[in-house]
């Protein structure tokens, strides 16, 4: 939006993105908030479900006991992708206000 705002749009096409730490800065930041949708994806579509602890009536102990694992698992990788998450949206913060003074890179 602050590159249209600022009427320099043309930036984003081309390789113009790449020649200035702005655009490398920029096109970091993108990248990592794609992470950030793939790991929101994983979460609600895969692991959401699997922390789901609806079962049937007529269900085995092994059964109940596998499907506990199952979910400590899912838990276990939730737990992880909210603290790579954490990191990546520090880090896109901080890419964010560099842009300010240019970029870091």
């Amino acid at each position: 939006m602050r590159l249209y705002s600022m009427g320099n749009e043309h930036f984003l096409k081309g390789e113009r993105l790449f020649d200035t730490m702005y655009g490398r800065t920029l096109f970091t930041m993108m990248m990592l908030w794609l992470v950030l949708v793939a790991n929101g994806a994983i979460m609600t579509f895969v692991l959401r479900p699997r922390l789901a602890g609806k079962m049937k009536a007529q269900v085995s102990a092994a059964q109940v006991q596998a499907r506990q694992q199952q979910m400590m698992r899912a838990a276990e990788h939730l737990t992880l992708i909210t603290r790579i998450d954490l990191a990546i949206a520090f880090l896109v913060a901080l890419l964010g206000a560099s842009l300010r003074f240019g970029g870091l890179f």
